[in-house]
């Protein structure tokens, strides 16, 4: 037990969230970042921070939300080569206001983006239907998109995750001041998270482009005319597109040097 809690308070040090709208990949970066030997990644969301708060104070708030999170990770088999805990709820990207005001300097927060057509396409991996209303995506893309010149963020394109995987795990790790893992390289055989239903019922497998552009198919078309009349659609997607080109050549520029 004292030996769990020693670990768990070195865990909560230097602690890693993960945010974004749903269905941009928050999962998947979930499953590659637990394969890491140094981080734990909790396998499913508790939106422990999500929670109102109790107090004005933000000292207290924050020993209240360690609390919490020390409560949920002694529940767990954490490895005992894990240093620091990761916890993702994609609507952790509403909260980070306050979060930041409580974690200070020690938090880094990821947050994914994807075009917005393969999202709004999406279908429910449960249910009957789409998955992500198109209100939902504006409004957290509009939040992702808020965060993108704040040093403790890293805004991660989806579509670059999967194209050119190793150059932006390596841009990922190097912003959590994690060093380089062969385990991370080959996650579907090291991370702990190999079910979610964001996986659609299937277990964690190897990245494949097969998911892009699946709005492109006529069953979507009336949907996707619905999201491009949206004047802050445009707006929006058009951001992603800058988003992600400064991103990818951020990746080059690492590569030549």
């Amino acid at each position: 037990m004292w030996k769990q809690l020693r670990q768990i308070f070195t865990m909560n040090q230097t602690p890693i969230l993960i945010g974004g709208c749903g269905r941009t990949g928050t999962s998947l970066m979930t499953a590659i970042l637990d394969a890491h030997p140094d981080i734990y990644c909790i396998p499913e969301e508790t939106n422990i921070f999500l929670t109102r708060r109790d107090f004005k104070s933000d000292f207290w708030n924050h020993q209240i939300q360690r609390i919490r999170i020390t409560r949920d990770l002694l529940k767990r088999d954490i490895p005992a080569s894990s240093k620091r805990w990761c916890e993702k709820s994609p609507p952790n990207v509403r909260y980070l206001e306050q979060l930041f005001r409580e974690f200070g300097r020690d938090l880094k927060v990821i947050l994914m983006i994807r075009d917005g057509r393969d999202v709004i396409t999406s279908m429910h991996p449960l249910r009957e239907g789409y998955y992500i209303p198109i209100e939902r995506w504006i409004n957290d893309t509009r939040q992702t998109i808020r965060w993108k010149d704040h040093p403790q963020v890293l805004l991660v394109p989806y579509e670059s995750l999967v194209s050119n995987f190793r150059p932006v795990i390596e841009q990922v790790l190097t912003f959590l001041e994690a060093a380089m893992s062969q385990e991370v390289l080959d996650y579907t055989n090291y991370s702990g998270v190999q079910q979610h239903d964001a996986f659609h019922g299937q277990h964690l497998r190897p990245l494949y482009t097969a998911s892009q552009r699946k709005w492109e198919l006529p069953e979507h078309r009336e949907r996707i005319d619905l999201f491009l009349q949206n004047e802050e659609v445009q707006e929006l997607m058009n951001s992603i597109v800058d988003i992600r080109q400064a991103f990818d050549l951020s990746l080059e520029n690492v590569e030549r040097a």
